[in-house]
């Protein structure tokens, strides 16, 4: 899945990291980002480990 962010992953942890000289910019593309991840995960049939977010 292609983002925005720089994804980082190690066994079974991802991370997306982000970085914009805009506030506005940042925010919206995390936000779009992560719509397309909670798409990815749903039709996978995974979910996120809030306590770990």
């Amino acid at each position: 899945m292609e983002t925005k962010g720089n994804t980082i992953c190690f066994a079974d942890d991802t991370v997306v990291l982000y970085s914009n000289n805009s506030w506005q910019m940042l925010k919206s593309e995390v936000e779009k980002d992560f719509v397309k991840i909670k798409t990815w995960l749903s039709y996978h049939e995974l979910t996120l480990n809030m306590h770990k977010t």
